[in-house]
């Protein structure tokens, strides 16, 4: 549950930092698709780690049968 909150938290908070910003001054174009880039990551961080929890709370389930 919490990769779900992680994700979620940082997809709607992400920011390009002033070092990244500073890079791509060349190309301003640049700048969104690295922005969507970070908040894809972290919505498969948060999808990919919930996942994980959960079929490992069913393995231990049916294990401990």
């Amino acid at each position: 549950m919490l990769f779900l909150i992680y994700g979620t938290y940082h997809y709607f908070t992400a920011v390009l930092s002033p070092d990244i910003i500073n890079m791509v001054a060349g190309n301003p174009e640049l700048a969104p698709v690295l922005l969507q880039t970070s908040k894809s990551f972290y919505i498969a961080v948060g999808i990919g780690g919930g996942l994980g929890q959960y079929f490992l709370a069913r393995y231990y389930k049916s294990a401990n049968k």
